[in-house]
């Protein structure tokens, strides 16, 4: 399996989850590997470019994935979808909360009651989160042996989140503020309790707990995600996070993931 981001953060969100068999170079091949974008909060050509970068064609994408209708999730999902003739996954409160321009012309996947789907060669389990949107998910990928979870847009450590992201290999984790950035910062007052609510996003303090309660010495990759350009640092991400997987000695498997650059292609194995 493989992960990259096309980029991450309130300005547009995008992940490409990879399974099957890989060039030298670990870029997913067409014949013989199921790829998947979870959200799209770019506009066509900059979701085109954006895709190019990780050596991709999008008419290589087996679906998008919607986790929910916020436009930095959701914005771009239809254009892309409806150029390449992709099916969108998405559960029924996302749909109806999403301003489609043309319905008729989308290919919709409801996802009812978070139940698995079968995608290609992945199989993917959606899950509920505590967010300020209408019927929000997030999923964990399984291909063979190997899962990769995805945690962001989250409000607080809800009790099932330990359980749903137990034995991951890989995982991305929202570092979305550092909780005195945030205090301090120029944003209104109802904003900034917006995100630092129970339906908000995750502060690094917070993510770090989660990190606490999952990590494990076979945890090959870890994300930090969706990081606020004025709310925090990747610094102060990493500084939350590393502490947790110094005692694993998992500090090198450590990634930022950046609103500009996204992620490169990361492996598991």
């Amino acid at each position: 399996m493989r992960l990259a981001g096309l980029g991450s953060g309130s300005a547009g969100n995008g992940i490409l989850i990879a399974a099957g068999s890989s060039q030298p170079d670990s870029l997913p091949r067409a014949d013989s590997t199921t790829t998947v974008l979870v959200d799209c909060g770019f506009t066509l050509k900059e979701a085109e470019l954006r895709i190019a970068r990780h050596g991709l064609d999008p008419a290589q994408l087996e679906a998008i994935l919607v986790t929910h209708e916020h436009s930095d999730h959701v914005g771009g999902v239809e254009r892309l979808a409806r150029k390449y003739g992709l099916p969108i996954y998405l559960t029924r409160g996302t749909w109806l909360a999403t301003r489609w321009s043309k319905p008729d012309a989308l290919n919709f996947q409801f996802i009812e009651g978070y139940a698995a789907q079968q995608i290609g060669l992945l199989t993917v389990f959606p899950y509920a989160i505590p967010h300020d949107a209408r019927e929000p998910a997030q999923y964990v990928f399984r291909y063979q042996d190997k899962q990769i979870g995805l945690l962001t847009d989250v409000g607080h450590y809800a009790p099932h989140l330990a359980q749903v992201l137990q034995a991951l290999d890989g995982l991305l984790l929202e570092c979305n503020h550092e909780l005195a950035l945030l205090d301090e910062s120029s944003y209104p007052a109802r904003l900034k309790q917006r995100i630092g609510g129970r339906f908000g996003h995750l502060s690094n303090c917070t993510a770090a707990a989660i990190l606490r309660d999952i990590a494990h010495s076979g945890l090959q990759c870890v994300i930090a995600a969706h990081l606020s350009q004025e709310n925090n640092r990747p610094a102060l991400a990493r500084a939350a996070l590393e502490p947790v997987l110094a005692p694993l000695g998992l500090t090198d498997r450590l990634h930022i993931a950046c609103q500009e650059q996204g992620f490169d292609w990361i492996k598991i194995q």
